[in-house]
């Protein structure tokens, strides 16, 4: 299935309140690891997750053991909480005039749909000011559903355009 991705929509917003974040440099394996940790924590301290998880990927590099990623996580809980270690509670997180594209697909080609983004954002002599998060609207269940996962792409845009 090729990805198909929705139109690209200016002035959106994303909202959390009581957001668990988690910010490291991990490989995917330990990224999971790290996952499973804060699902573990969701669930012994009976919270709930109020929204789709939120990532966004600050860098990538490659070293002996592979890729690198300097990855943020954000979980909208239902209540205050206090954080597990490596962890921050963002009371509210508030990300305002950004512009957003959904990718809907296999999430290996989700640069493609972050590439049309940003010739979007290039093309309307829009300025980026942050990095791209990623709202994972529908998980993959199993590998066969990897090609029906939807993600929504936010960037934040300058407000002013000069």
């Amino acid at each position: 299935m090729d990805i198909q991705y929705s139109d690209i929509i200016e002035g959106q917003e994303l909202h959390m309140e009581n957001v668990l974040s988690f910010r490291g440099k991990l490989s995917a394996t330990a990224l999971n690891e790290e996952m499973q940790k804060i699902n573990k924590f969701i669930s012994d301290n009976e919270l709930k997750k109020t929204a789709p998880t939120v990532t966004i990927t600050y860098s990538t590099e490659e070293n002996n053991q592979g890729q690198i990623m300097d990855i943020e996580m954000l979980l909208a809980i239902d209540k205050p909480f206090i954080p597990p270690e490596n962890c921050k509670l963002k009371p509210i997180f508030h990300l305002t005039n950004a512009v957003k594209i959904r990718h809907i697909g296999n999430p290996m080609n989700l640069q493609q749909t972050l590439n049309r983004l940003l010739e979007y954002v290039d093309n309307n002599g829009l300025t980026t000011i942050t990095g791209a998060y990623n709202v994972t609207v529908k998980e993959v269940q199993d590998h066969a559903d990897l090609n029906n996962m939807i993600v929504d792409i936010y960037v934040g845009i300058l407000p002013n355009v000069i």
